[in-house]
């Protein structure tokens, strides 16, 4: 150590103390101190910022995880049990809202690619498939009252001749 570092703590200067994390929360759990905060994030910021990153591979996300965690201390920080352990709490919060998020990105991926089938997969574009479903619909009712009677039996609603609809006179 430096001669006058030393100098200074025997005539009596000391540095500040550092508050804990347990009374920091305790500040902003009493008071909303902001400044209290201000000091938590500034020194556990990184390390959230750090598993947000890590978890999640889009900018965007973990911008959103940090704020959330962030904004789930401030809205349940009388429910963190054992605040001298906050920086597990907040570690442990990043981890499970980033999870949350995953989880939700999965299942998007999973529908969208679902929802997306290519128009090689279907025999008829989609974009023709609803002209060629009404010009079905209108060559169906040209027909005389009997063939479409029998047709819409049959064909779209599923009849065949050995089965009878109750309570009709077909055969």
């Amino acid at each position: 150590m430096s001669r006058n570092f030393l100098h200074l703590i025997r005539c009596g200067f000391a540095p500040p103390p550092v508050e804990s994390d347990a009374d920091l929360l305790r500040r902003f759990i009493d008071h909303r101190d902001e400044s209290a905060f201000a000091t938590i994030m500034d020194r556990h910021g990184p390390m959230v910022w750090a598993v947000c990153r890590n978890t999640l591979p889009n900018r965007a996300d973990a911008e959103d995880v940090f704020q959330a965690t962030f904004f789930a201390l401030s809205r349940g920080a009388k429910a963190v049990r054992h605040p001298e352990r906050l920086a597990a709490w907040l570690h442990g919060a990043a981890v499970r809202v980033a999870g949350g998020v995953k989880r939700v990105h999965a299942r998007r991926v999973r529908y969208e690619r679902a929802a997306a089938r290519t128009e090689a997969d279907s025999p008829v574009a989609d974009a023709a498939w609803g002209e060629l479903l009404l010009a079905a619909h209108e060559e169906v009712a040209a027909m005389s009252p009997a063939l479409r009677a029998a047709f819409i039996l049959c064909d779209i609603e599923g009849w065949s001749s050995g089965r009878r609809r109750p309570g009709s006179g077909c055969g």
